[in-house]
């Protein structure tokens, strides 16, 4: 999408807009229009549309199981499935969908003893946010994204049985890119209510070791996080690194401890700093003064 500068000097040139042809040539002259165009990616985009289904079939449907080179999502509508995904079993249930992606071996069998309704796609889609369904391959659906789901197959199914117009595949393919895409924001919202927990279990073991000398893989192996996880989830919520915020907690303790009368050595020490000379360093680059001029403040 772009916006074109005629378009944009036809609307600032409405005679009821107020300005002169001066401020109107001047606006005009000084816009960065390299700022104002966009060209977006398609993150997740429907290439080849293979097949799409909306299904009722009896009890004991088992149909062939193997791998293809192609991505599949099959949505239980009604009953209960049992869906192989390489060498591991899901039970399905209603409003339960599997993601199975490419060249996995998957497998899928009625086992709740009555008629199964199901709706499947199966297509080549790329982008690189398609790498969250790679590792995450079973979901429970909302009522609004189930809603999207059999809109979406709905019409490719339409498409793919009568041979619909290409404005109705056109528009299943956006409305099954944009489910998908429903999927991953709903699964961003919940991830970052679990790294809002995580990082508050980072901050707790930084305020709970603050006497000690810790690098960042001692505080992974103390949260029970990996060094790269412990990093990411800090940097989602604060400007600065790990060791620099738990730095700046040493130093406000530091201020706390010598307000209560000990002195640089011993704070020093109580707080774990290589030497004293290193602890005046930090304060004084944390504080901009010395404690000698802190206190003088007091």
């Amino acid at each position: 999408m772009s916006f074109d500068k005629r378009a944009v000097q036809k609307v600032i040139s409405h005679p009821d807009d107020g300005g002169t042809d001066e401020e109107r040539a001047h606006f005009l002259k000084n816009i960065p229009w390299d700022l104002r165009v966009i060209k977006p990616r398609k993150c997740i985009e429907l290439k080849t549309l293979i097949y799409a289904c909306d299904k009722i079939r009896p009890a004991g449907y088992a149909p062939n199981a193997g791998a293809h080179d192609f991505w599949e999502f099959m949505l239980v509508i009604k009953g209960k499935a049992a869906a192989t995904l390489d060498n591991r079993e899901y039970i399905l249930t209603d409003g339960m969908m599997i993601a199975s992606p490419p060249l996995r071996f998957r497998g899928f069998r009625e086992i709740g003893g009555q008629e199964l309704e199901f709706m499947t796609v199966s297509a080549e889609i790329s982008g690189k946010e398609m790498e969250y369904f790679e590792h995450h391959n079973v979901f429970t659906l909302s009522a609004s994204q189930i809603t999207a789901f059999t809109a979406a197959v709905s019409q490719l199914h339409f498409y793919y049985m009568y041979m619909g117009g290409e404005k109705m595949l056109q528009r299943g393919i956006a409305l099954f890119e944009a489910f998908l895409l429903q999927v991953l924001m709903k699964a961003e919202e919940k991830n970052t209510g679990e790294t809002d927990i995580r990082y508050a279990e980072i901050i707790e073991v930084l305020n709970s070791h603050i006497d000690q000398k810790l690098t960042v893989y001692d505080i992974s192996q103390k949260c029970g996080m990996s060094v790269s996880l412990v990093k990411k989830i800090f940097s989602r919520h604060s400007d600065i690194g790990i060791m620099a915020y738990f730095n700046k907690t040493k130093i406000r303790r530091a201020a706390e401890l010598l307000d209560r009368g000990l002195n640089n050595e011993e704070t020093a020490k109580k707080l774990s700093f290589s030497s004293t000379e290193y602890f005046l360093y930090c304060f004084r680059r944390e504080m901009g003064m010395s404690p000698k001029e802190y206190l003088k403040l007091k």
